[in-house]
């Protein structure tokens, strides 16, 4: 029998290539390797992920103020 195409967290279940995806999205974020994220726990991936889109969401409204300011 072939194991479940899922992992169970405590935020639900969730698909191996999601959280493959996000290892990669992280790598791609900070320019580093992908197995630095893959080595990680899967809580630990989903708070990286959660801190650096509130990084991002930051970053875009500092641009936005940027741009409002210089008209």
């Amino acid at each position: 029998m072939e194991a479940g195409a899922f992992f169970r967290t405590s935020t639900g279940v969730i698909s191996p290539d999601s959280v493959i995806l996000q290892c990669y999205q992280l790598a791609k974020y900070y320019h580093l390797d992908p197995c630095i994220f893959l080595d990680k726990p899967i809580s630990e991936v989903h708070r990286h992920m959660m801190w650096t889109g509130k990084l991002e969401d930051e970053v875009q409204q500092a641009r936005e103020a940027m741009q409002a300011d210089n008209g």
